[in-house]
This record gives C-alpha cells, structure tokens and sequence, in this order.
C-alpha cells in the first residue's frame, strides 16, 4: 500500500500536503501536523465512502477511491502513516500549485487581507425529485 502525497510549503510556513488520488488536501503549520490531519481525514473519508458505497462508487469522479479505500480501512494508524510517500511540488510538474493566498484572490478579486468572512444562511432545496440522494 502505497498513497503519493505533494508536499507544498505555503507563503506562510504552513505545510499543505495533497493526496491528488483521492483529492484530499490538508494544511497546518507544521509537516507532522499536516501528516496527522491528513491520516486523519482519510479515515473520515474511507468511513464516509462505505457507508455510502453505491454513490461514491458510482460517481465518475469517485469509482477509482475504492481500492484505496479498502487498503484505508483495513490498516492500523501507524501502517496508515508509514504508506505516505511524499514528493516535493518540483517532482509534480503536472499539477501546478497555487497557494491558498492566490485562490482567495483570484476568486475574490480582492487582496486577501481585505477578504472578509460572510454568514449565509443554509439553502432549502427542497425535495429529492427523481433517483437523487440527498
């Protein structure tokens, strides 16, 4: 069992570690926080993926996370942690990487500092209406 992670060192120290096989990414302040949080949020995600098995394993986007998530579910934290094989952001040509900073403000048009935080109420969407799962 083996999980490629791309280690990016943001602007600010943190650490962002991305897992593309299974578009997970997480960031904290340090590598062995970044490391924790995404063992961490595999495990949250394989657990999610069984409980509902037929729709992720029928989503297009999803249907190849299966056997990682079988290996997931099956190993202890610690073999869990020793199947991370990391790769810094220059071995990942193909995967350009832009920090969290150049998202924000690519997507708000705003220097980030001047991005402030909005409270907006949840969207009633209503019924199910047909074979969708909600």
């Amino acid at each position: 069992m083996v999980f490629q992670v791309t280690v990016y060192t943001e602007d600010d120290g943190s650490i962002t570690l991305s897992m593309d096989d299974m578009d997970l990414a997480v960031n904290a302040s340090s590598k062995e926080e970044s490391i924790k949080t995404l063992c961490r949020d595999m495990g949250e995600y394989a657990e999610e993926y069984r409980k509902a098995f037929a729709v992720y394993s029928g989503a297009p986007n999803r249907a190849a996370h299966a056997p990682l998530v079988k290996e997931i579910l099956t190993a202890t934290p610690q073999e869990l942690r020793d199947a991370l094989v990391f790769h810094s952001e220059q071995m990942r040509p193909n995967h350009p990487h832009r920090t969290v900073t150049e998202r924000l403000e690519e997507y708000y048009h705003t220097p980030v500092d001047q991005i402030n935080p909005t409270k907006e109420d949840e969207i009633n969407w209503g019924k199910p209406q047909g074979n969708e799962i909600w």
